[in-house]
């Protein structure tokens, strides 16, 4: 049975053809997926409510990043994508095995964190529009 670590996984982003690891990434989760019960249930549903599979919705990733503004040009990006409202092309790719899940998404929240004994801490959340391509 494979097994893998997180250490090592990369986050890369790209509004152009060429992908640019988000740096100082701590932690990674997403994406996630999820389809929504349509209720179908009618007054003429004699034994039961009755639902139908919905669209699904692929959710969002988030991590936790060492922020770093100025030095760091994917830093710089993201809060360039946040502003501009752009959606760009994502991938996360898992250490050891080379797996790539891809997906579309957009900035929907940068929150930076500041405490008295750690770096400063910025979170990210990417909303996913689309479909998440998990090999």
């Amino acid at each position: 049975m494979a097994r893998e670590i997180g250490y090592g996984t990369s986050l890369q982003a790209s509004s152009t053809a060429v992908f640019v690891s988000i740096g100082f990434v701590r932690s990674l989760t997403g994406p996630g997926a999820s389809v929504p019960a349509v209720d179908m249930t009618a007054f003429d549903s004699t034994e039961a409510r009755e639902f139908l599979p919905g669209v699904p919705d692929y959710g969002q990733i988030s991590a936790q990043i060492v922020w770093d503004p100025v030095a760091t040009t994917s830093h710089q990006s993201l809060r360039r994508w946040f502003l501009t409202r752009e959606t760009v092309n994502w991938k996360i790719v898992h250490p050891t095995t080379t797996t790539v899940v891809t997906f579309n998404g957009f900035v929907q929240n940068l929150e930076p964190r500041y405490e008295v004994d750690d770096v400063l801490i910025n979170d990210l959340i990417v909303k996913i529009t689309g479909k998440a391509n998990w090999p």
